[in-house]
């Protein structure tokens, strides 16, 4: 559940920069928090 919060956070923050650039830190974001469970 600490995933999906981070997750909330991270969009929460990115609210005000483009689209685009939210997407491609959601998958930043996502990569990491993959490549650390594993």
């Amino acid at each position: 559940m600490e995933i999906s919060s981070r997750l909330w956070a991270y969009s929460e923050i990115d609210t005000l920069s483009s689209p685009k650039e939210i997407r491609r830190k959601i998958r930043m974001t996502a990569e990491i928090l993959i490549l650390t469970s594993l």
